[in-house]
């Protein structure tokens, strides 16, 4: 009672377990309500936000996302503007349907479509009412209570409007083409789609195409056109491939116009023909093959080698034609590449331009269809499958040699398992009609920064 001390209603402790949370409100929806209700007649700032997807407990990357956005919101808010800040989820999708059917303890393979949507719903609405709850603990300032949702009936009427303005501009097309596949969950992917595993290991092949026929192509130097017909050991091309499990597939192969080739001798008493700059590495490669310079043969340029045709190393019915193709490369293997049209895009687009059959004996598990051959049906690609056609090759004697090859390599983002590169029908969008009327658009935008 002698001591003089000011008095106050506030709390000696602040007792900030308690007190904090009782703002939270304040300062996130209640504050963008009352700049919504009060400004009315004041210049509108609208940021558009691109939804998280509804799987899962949220991230740093969630945090950084809505965060950067709030301070700029706040910015503006601070400026005297009204702010339009509604968030959405992305509620449809793949991940969305194996975490339904993970917490169901339900296989993929359901044929109950009814009761997957249903799944995946409750999955879908149970991750935005936690990701909800999250943003609005880190204090996000936004329209919290009427977020828009991807699976609302009205978001999906206007994605179909919008679809079907692209439906009857002849921009929606069913076609063919590589696309990456994932077996592990039997859905193509997207480029976004992928996480690339740096130290992956392939089992890469040398692999002989025997020439079919004697060459007529009179491009060839006489020399050479009297070495593949003297019948001094089997001559042909040395093709070197990662992907073992695309033989079966293969149509063709491709060498580069300018490229020099030349022919080597290895120890089997067989003549091979390759790129003249991968000689050398040959050599360190596959010593046990003994390769050696046949000489007497100048280099030729790969345009002198084009349509000469090999014996297909599967399929006796089947031959493989040589094209030329800029993207043949002396980087790595021999200078001349197997092409399967039907599980690469370079090899398809090669298909295209010569008109090339595409195969693609694959089903969506990543195992070898009947069109394989019976001794490779049935088995994955990626495992057996790829084992068994190494051991084909060295039965027929096609194998020169084989090594681990460690290089950067596709997986799966959701099963973080390898990819393929496999031929479906697929819808696609003619983007390149739209793509003058898209950049005429970016002319009214302003970029900030401006190197953006």
């Amino acid at each position: 009672k002698t001591l003089q001390l000011p008095k106050t209603a506030f709390p000696m402790r602040g007792n900030l377990v308690k007190r904090e949370p009782q703002l939270y409100d304040d300062v996130t929806g209640s504050l963008y309500e009352w700049q919504a209700r009060t400004r009315s007649g004041r210049p509108a700032f609208v940021l558009h936000d691109g939804p998280p997807y509804a799987n899962g407990a949220l991230h740093t990357g969630h945090a950084l996302n809505k965060i950067l956005k709030d301070i700029i919101c706040r910015y503006r808010l601070l400026c005297g503007d009204r702010i339009h800040f509604r968030p959405g989820w992305d509620m449809h999708g793949l991940p969305i349907e194996l975490k339904a059917l993970s917490r169901a303890k339900r296989g993929r393979g359901s044929n109950d479509a009814v009761e997957v949507r249903r799944l995946a719903r409750e999955t879908a609405l149970d991750a935005l009412e936690t990701q909800r709850a999250s943003f609005q603990r880190w204090n996000v300032m936004a329209d919290w209570k009427e977020p828009y949702r991807t699976l609302d009936p009205a978001y999906e009427r206007a994605q179909l409007h919008v679809f079907g303005a692209l439906v009857r501009e002849g921009l929606i097309y069913r076609g063919e083409k590589p696309v990456y596949w994932s077996p592990s969950t039997q859905t193509a992917l997207a480029e976004a789609e992928l996480e690339y595993v740096d130290n992956h290991e392939s089992r890469s092949v040398f692999v002989k195409f025997p020439l079919a026929h004697p060459s007529d192509n009179e491009d060839l130097p006489a020399s050479w056109r009297n070495a593949l017909e003297s019948g001094d050991g089997a001559v042909g091309f040395m093709a070197w491939t990662t992907t073992p499990w695309t033989l079966p597939a293969n149509v063709a192969l491709a060498v580069h116009p300018e490229s020099a080739y030349v022919v080597v001798a290895l120890n089997d008493g067989s003549r091979a023909i390759v790129a003249a700059d991968r000689v050398e590495p040959l050599q360190h490669e596959l010593a046990h093959a003994g390769i050696a310079l046949v000489p007497g043969l100048p280099p030729v340029a790969g345009r002198a080698l084009v349509g000469l045709t090999c014996e297909h190393p599967f399929d006796a019915s089947r031959e493989s034609r040589v094209y030329a193709a800029t993207h043949v490369t002396g980087d790595s293997g021999t200078g001349v590449v197997h092409t399967a049209p039907g599980h690469g895009a370079d090899d398809y687009a090669l298909g295209r331009r010569e008109g090339l059959d595409v195969l693609s004996p694959v089903d969506a598990y990543g195992r070898f269809t009947e069109a394989a051959g019976s001794a490779l049906c049935g088995l994955p690609v990626l495992g057996e499958g790829n084992e068994a056609v190494v051991r084909a090759l060295s039965s027929s004697g096609k194998l020169v040699g084989e090594h681990t090859y460690r290089h950067r390599y596709p997986y799966d983002w959701r099963s973080k398992k390898p990819v393929i590169l496999r031929t479906t029908p697929q819808w696609f969008a003619r983007v390149d009609k739209v793509l003058p009327a898209a950049n005429r658009a970016l002319d009214d935008v302003k970029f900030v920064p401006a190197s953006a």
